[in-house]
């Protein structure tokens, strides 16, 4: 139903849109909820296949990669994880080639770190360097609180 509400199709084909490179981004939190409905999977896995060459970027989030389904995982071009169980940490590992110590370095992940990994990774140190990893290799980092005041942390530092 959400799918047919945008009209993803008539709007990718618009002159305006097409002109002017507009990109559609869709961020999906907890994406399993979704999936479990066979409509709603034939038609995200659909959409998902062709949204790249349409302009259109989707951003989900799950708390287990065992609800994903392989046809959604080869479309994923970036991962960012946290710490994970075994199985979790060995499809991971799969779908972006990580080397055995790299699976392992998931499931021992501290609170607050995570591995991201992707086609192209930019990263920024603590001067403000950039640096581009573009041969697979997952990075491992400290994901920072935000800064929203409605949730602020309830500690200082990390």
């Amino acid at each position: 139903k959400i799918m047919k509400k945008l009209n993803l199709e008539k709007l990718m084909k618009n002159d305006i849109i097409k002109r002017n490179n507009i990109e559609l981004w869709c961020f999906i939190d907890e994406i399993q909820d979704i999936l479990r409905y066979p409509p709603a999977l034939q038609s995200f896995t659909m959409v998902n296949k062709e949204a790249r060459n349409n302009r259109m970027v989707i951003t989900y989030a799950t708390q287990d990669t065992g609800d994903i389904t392989r046809d959604i995982w080869i479309t994923t071009d970036y991962v960012v994880s946290f710490q994970q169980m075994s199985t979790q940490a060995s499809e991971i590992a799969n779908n972006y080639d990580f080397l055995k110590h790299q699976q392992k370095d998931l499931i021992k992940l501290k609170k607050y770190e995570a591995m991201i990994a992707g086609r192209l990774l930019v990263t920024y140190d603590t001067e403000g360097n950039r640096e581009e990893i573009d041969d697979g290799t997952p990075f491992k980092g400290i994901i920072f609180h935000s800064v929203s005041q409605h949730s602020a942390p309830k500690t200082e530092g990390i």
